[in-house]
């Protein structure tokens, strides 16, 4: 008899990850569908006038960036699908502003799985980590996008705070696939 219990046992989908999450067509309708919507919507960049009301500014370099060109790769759609993306499985969604001494002429996307926040003197300062080290912004060199948070600096992950109920989906799947590849047969003796 093992002293081993349920939890001891390591299971398939233990580590869930963002990209196994996306192989279960439940999580990857609702993020496309999300994503998809919020980057159809209209944007526009307006100022507020002293008498009341808005005026509409599209001379404005916040216009640009988030109405047409936020990069060189992307466009507004592609940029807005890509940070609701980041935001719906990690919590987090992140782009550094590059300037033109002080004016942002472009955004670039970074991957939220490489970036960790620290508070220092009560400042947020990100650390990004990729192919050529570690770079340390501060928090007006990003434009960070906090989703669901208990702390107010980084952002809930939904993929690891429901890690076990994902873990079942794609286990049961996985299950199905292969009952089902076996002709829908159950293999086994039955002895009385």
């Amino acid at each position: 008899e093992s002293d081993e219990t349920f939890e001891d046992v390591q299971q398939p989908y233990d580590n869930v990850t963002q990209e196994s999450a996306l192989r279960f067509s439940a999580i990857w309708s609702c993020v496309q569908i999300l994503s998809e919507s919020l980057a159809v919507l209209p944007i526009g960049v307006y100022k507020s006038l002293s008498g009341g009301g808005k005026e509409s500014q599209k001379d404005h370099y916040a216009y640009k960036l988030l109405h047409t060109e936020p990069n060189f790769i992307m466009s507004s759609f592609t940029f807005r699908r890509v940070m609701m993306a980041n935001l719906l499985l990690t919590g987090n969604a992140y782009a550094k502003i590059i300037r033109n001494k002080a004016t942002p002429i472009e955004l670039q996307v970074i991957n939220p799985e490489n970036v960790t926040v620290e508070i220092v003197g009560g400042k947020p300062y990100y650390i990004i980590w990729d192919i050529n080290g570690k770079e340390v912004l501060k928090y007006w060199e990003i434009l960070h996008i906090i989703g669901l948070s208990t702390d107010g600096i980084t952002g809930k992950s939904p993929i690891t705070s429901h890690k076990d109920s994902i873990s079942v989906a794609l286990a049961t799947k996985t299950f199905g696939k292969n009952f089902y590849k076996n002709g829908a047969q159950l293999s086994g003796t039955l002895t009385h």
